[in-house]
């Protein structure tokens, strides 16, 4: 769970992905209510989650200008880029 402030959300299929000043994103488990994995990839505030059109991947940017795709069935890292963005 989140030990900050939530920036952001996103929703597809079952899975919430919310993003906060924590460094975190965290997805939930919408049919079963729980929490489902804590991801702390980010060293800055996550301020964009956003699921992919088919659900498939998880695209999350941070303060620490890098932007992180995630598959979504094993939630595995598959792309960083450290700086995308400044």
């Amino acid at each position: 769970s989140h030990t900050a402030s939530v920036r952001c959300v996103s929703v597809a299929g079952r899975y919430l992905a919310s993003g906060g000043t924590d460094d975190k994103f965290v997805i939930i488990d919408l049919k079963t209510r729980t929490e489902h994995t804590v991801l702390m990839n980010h060293d800055g505030t996550v301020n964009t989650v956003a699921f992919t059109h088919g659900g498939t991947h998880l695209l999350t940017g941070s303060d620490d200008g890098s932007i992180i795709v995630t598959r979504t069935g094993n939630w595995q890292v598959e792309k960083i880029w450290k700086k995308a963005h400044g």
